[in-house]
């Protein structure tokens, strides 16, 4: 993110514009299907841009059920929602994004 980023954001950006494996609508199983660490490494680079907008767009995609592979990434990018959020002074969204969070914590540690 130090140097120019325009060639990593364009090659995201066609890898999470291309369909997954003939899923026919169904729902994702298959974890890299959902290409998780893809779009939270484009939602960091919009945002490294100040393309805050964007980054939240494709970061919000982890709330979806169409891959069961987002639940893994849920916690990060919920953290790295709440960053962006802060950073385009969408305060009141930030705070959202913290709450789930720890919701999130809790309910894992009470499973715990």
């Amino acid at each position: 993110m130090r140097r120019d980023s325009l060639g990593a954001r364009k090659e995201l950006k066609a890898v999470l514009e291309s369909p997954a494996a003939n899923t026919a609508g169904n729902l994702l199983w298959l974890e890299s299907s959902g290409r998780g660490p893809e779009r939270l490494a484009y939602a960091r680079l919009l945002a490294a841009k100040r393309d805050f907008r964007g980054a939240l767009d494709v970061a919000d995609v982890f709330d979806s059920p169409a891959s069961q592979s987002f639940v893994l990434y849920l916690p990060a990018s919920l953290a790295l929602r709440a960053s962006i959020a802060d950073s385009a002074n969408m305060s009141m969204l930030g705070t959202v994004y913290r709450q789930r969070l720890a919701a999130l914590k809790t309910h894992a540690t009470q499973r715990e």
